[in-house]
């Protein structure tokens, strides 16, 4: 997705993903001319840019240095960084925490704080936190100005579940798993982060833009007995899968699906408009910072006519502007 496709109306900040972390607590993985197009154009349009670092499997980098050794170091190379290519602050996306991390992860949190604030008034930290870590960001919520949950990557076929929504917004009512637990939903993972202490207004809801393929099942509720998973962007459902008679929404759980039956038995759940209405809806009447968008090229069909290319993101801005 070039960055000319970004609608920067239709948004706050635009998180530039990823850079990464050396042993060496050096930092790798976007160049200066990718910073440059993206910052310019956010500036231009008013908007803020902010640079993720780690992604998914980034813990074991993250676990070097962020050692008292070298937290320095990268603490120090970090900020030199967004400096030198004019981010307006900082997101962390440390996936997956281990407890034993919890220590030295909170210590560089408290120190980039202090030191982004020393640099440059104003720059911004930003997390991307997972479903369980609650207590961790409930103590260091006064240094981030976003905690953005990954609402997301909710089920799987693991022990104890039944095929399920990837990101629904709310569980599945009366229905529960077969032992017994309801049905993960992002309301139940954001009212853990407020139970635990986190304030409303710091939380920022996720919002996917990509979905499931549920290999041997046709709907949620279904066995798992068999079954494999795999993720698919947007783009990839409406291109290879879409068609109108294979679609059906759960009004319950607020999730989008299709029904696939032959030549193969098929279940895919997917963010649609509908479902993009239903979460940034949801975020404004329970009062919530925000919502979170993972990611924007997954959502972007290149082969659509201009003006159509953004469905999913035109939703959110849609429906943002239309609760104010």
């Amino acid at each position: 997705m070039p960055v000319s496709a970004i609608d920067f109306t239709a948004v706050t900040s635009v998180i530039h993903a990823f850079i990464t972390p050396n042993p060496d607590g050096t930092i790798s993985g976007i160049t200066v001319d990718q910073s440059a197009e993206l910052v310019d154009a956010a500036h231009a349009a008013g908007r803020t840019a902010i640079v993720s670092v780690g992604g998914e499997n980034s813990e074991p980098a993250f676990k070097v240095v962020l050692s008292p050794g070298l937290r320095p170091i990268f603490e120090r190379n970090l900020l030199n960084f967004i400096s030198a290519r004019n981010y307006d602050g900082i997101d962390l996306d440390m996936e997956p925490m281990q407890p034993g991390d919890a220590q030295n992860y909170t210590d560089f949190v408290t120190e980039l704080r202090a030191q982004m604030s020393a640099r440059r008034p104003g720059l911004l930290l930003t997390a991307a936190a997972e479903s369980s870590q609650a207590d961790l960001f409930a103590q260091l919520q006064s240094d981030f100005d976003q905690i953005n949950v990954m609402t997301y990557c909710l089920a799987g076929p693991w022990p104890g579940f039944s095929t399920w929504y990837n990101s629904s917004l709310f569980g599945g009512g009366a229905r529960t798993m077969p032992g017994g637990a309801p049905f993960p939903s992002g309301d139940a993972v954001l009212a853990s982060f407020e139970q635990a202490g986190v304030v409303r207004n710091k939380l920022g809801l996720g919002i996917a833009f990509f979905g499931t393929i549920w290999h041997g099942a046709t709907a949620p509720f279904q066995s798992i007995q068999g079954t494999t998973m795999e993720q698919i962007s947007f783009q990839s459902v409406m291109d290879r899968y879409f068609e109108p008679e294979l679609f059906h929404y759960d009004s319950v759980a607020k999730a989008a699906y299709l029904t696939i039956q032959t030549p193969r038995q098929e279940f895919i759940d997917y963010e649609n408009e509908t479902v993009c209405t239903a979460k940034v809806g949801y975020a404004k009447q329970i009062g919530l910072g925000g919502v979170m968008i993972w990611e924007l090229s997954s959502g972007y069909l290149p082969a659509k006519p201009d003006g159509l290319r953004n469905p999913l993101l035109l939703a959110v801005k849609q429906a943002w502007i239309g609760h104010n």
